[in-house]
Parts: structure tokens; C-alpha cells; sequence
């Protein structure tokens, strides 16, 4: 079996040995192949109300990837990834923007270091059990009033699983791009009290079929 810390560096590994290939799929900007209508919307709500807040606006991407919302999150983004081969081509697609190498359980930040968080995808790899620290570590660097922008997977069923949630690391039959990463599903109504138990106010949750 494997704990916490394994599936998380087991996830790391696929994407540094897959980052090429990765890349290769995803591209380094937005597009119609790879994002639909929600995600843009989301993004576009983001920045709108981190630009419209009475500070720097200061933007962390947790979970950048290649960097395809870096550019977009405005001049004063920094990037986080706990992959070393995404570190390296965030910076080759935003050159101007801050990456670091880090754990999202850990993040090297001072306290009340952004404006807004914008975490898309990335905490879904994380164990359940590991999410309220990183959470935690998510209240933590942001502002008071700061805003976080949380998505994750979900799936039919996963309301009737224990606690609301149910882990899986992908297979090679499974349809995954990128076998041999831990995913966890999250039930919605779950998810918005562990994210309130961290000391967040959700202001929404949304549910969007992708299919």
C-alpha cells in the first residue's frame, strides 16, 4: 500500500517523466481542444475580482502546469507546481512570471502573501486525508478577504461513498493520458465543508458536466 506522501510523489513522477507528451497535448495557451466554456468563465471571474480588490493582486497558480493561466492571471502572478519538468516550462512560457517547486501542503510563502489563489486541478491529486493541511496552507498565504478558486473532479456515485469521497490511481486501461496518478473524488457538498472547516466562506460551489 501506499500513504499520503507516496501517491503524491508517485504523481509527481508521472508528470516529470510525461511532461513532454503533456505539453504536447495541453498546449502552453487556452484553447477549444482542451478548455471548455467554464473554465474560461471561471478564469475571467477570477481575475476580474482579484484586479477589482483593494490590493496588489498578487495571483498564485498552484498546480500551473506548462503555464497556460500564468499569462493570464496578470503581470503580478507566481506559479506552483510540485513538478520540476512543469516548473521549467512554466518559465519557458511565461519568462516573466515567478515558478516554484513546491508541495501544495507546503508552500515556501509568507503569511498573507496573495490577493487570490487560483488552484485548478491540482488539489484532486492530493490524498483526501492531506487536503484540510493544504487548505490550511491556502488560508494561510492569503490575504485577509483573499479569494480562492478551488477545482476539482467529481463523479456520479461518490455522494454515497464513505465521507463523500473515493480515491483511485489510474490505470493503464482506464483512459487517463497520464497513468499511475492518484485521483481524488470529491462528493460537492462534502468538499464545501471540508474547504468551511479550513476557514473559508464558499461563496459558491458549482457542479459542471464536461461531457
Amino acid at each position: 500500500s501506499m500513504d499520503g506522501d507516496d501517491h503524491v510523489a508517485a504523481a509527481r513522477s508521472v508528470y516529470d517523466a510525461s511532461a513532454a507528451a503533456y505539453v504536447d497535448f495541453v498546449g502552453t495557451e487556452l484553447s477549444d481542444a482542451t478548455e471548455d466554456a467554464v473554465d474560461r468563465s471561471a478564469l475571467a471571474a477570477f481575475v476580474q475580482l482579484v484586479r477589482s480588490a483593494d490590493t496588489v493582486g498578487k495571483v498564485a497558480d498552484l498546480g500551473c502546469g506548462p503555464g497556460r493561466h500564468l499569462a493570464l492571471l496578470g503581470p503580478a502572478a507566481t506559479g506552483v507546481d510540485a513538478a520540476e519538468a512543469m516548473v521549467r516550462a512554466a518559465r519557458a512560457t511565461v519568462p516573466a512570471a515567478p515558478v516554484t517547486r513546491c508541495d501544495l501542503a507546503v508552500l515556501p510563502y509568507r503569511a498573507a502573501s496573495f490577493a487570490g489563489v487560483w488552484a485548478s486541478k491540482a488539489h484532486q491529486h492530493l490524498p483526501a486525508a492531506d487536503l484540510p493541511l493544504a487548505l490550511a496552507e491556502l488560508h494561510r498565504v492569503l490575504e485577509p478577504d483573499g479569494r480562492l478558486e478551488l477545482t476539482v473532479f467529481t463523479r456520479a456515485g461518490v455522494g454515497d461513498a464513505e465521507h463523500g469521497v473515493a480515491q483511485e490511481v489510474s490505470g493503464p486501461e482506464s483512459g487517463d493520458d497520464l497513468p499511475g496518478r492518484l485521483f481524488t473524488w470529491w462528493d460537492p457538498a462534502r468538499l464545501a465543508e471540508v474547504v468551511t472547516h479550513a476557514a473559508f466562506d464558499v461563496e459558491r460551489c458549482e457542479v459542471a458536466d464536461l461531457d
